[in-house]
């Protein structure tokens, strides 16, 4: 995966709030922050962005580390208002609990249309493995909708 045309612009620019935005935004499609995510995080680091620049102090905020899919949407939604070393490691250990290395995207057929489960050969986790999994991806289209929103707004009114 090679790091987007955006997350360069903004390094380049050393925009603070895109990096962040372009780094959370790829959380949705790798909840487990691998892959692309460190790829983007080394770009970042290796093309003048400091750690210290790019990780805010936490807030302290107050959430439950309990590894289930609410937590982490949860501790996704601050990351949006606090972009800590300490929430995105909380999600990353939740993550990996949700969704463990044996996990898949598989097609099924529902209603004569092709949709897409989950399923994880990992079932004694101890948690509903029928709890909806599209929670991140309809939350990350939502964020990348309001993003393509606020983005035409600020054009029309300049």
């Amino acid at each position: 995966m090679s790091v987007s045309v955006k997350l360069r612009g903004a390094v380049v620019d050393h925009d603070l709030a895109t990096i962040r935005d372009v780094l959370s935004s790829s959380i949705m499609l790798d909840p487990k922050m691998t892959d692309g995510f460190i790829e983007a995080i080394k770009y970042v680091l290796e093309h003048g962005i400091t750690e210290s620049e790019l990780y805010e102090p936490d807030d302290g905020a107050v959430y439950s580390s309990e590894p289930t899919r609410q937590n982490f949407n949860k501790i996704f939604g601050l990351l949006g208002l606090n972009f800590s070393k300490k929430k995105l490691d909380d999600m990353k250990r939740i993550a990996l609990i949700l969704y463990p290395e044996s996990s898949k995207i598989v097609p099924c057929e529902k209603n004569s249309s092709k949709t897409y489960n989950h399923k994880s050969s990992n079932s004694g986790n101890g948690h509903n493995e029928d709890e909806s999994t599209s929670t991140p991806l309809v939350i990350g289209g939502i964020v990348v909708a309001l993003i393509a929103l606020a983005t035409t707004i600020s054009l029309i009114f300049k």
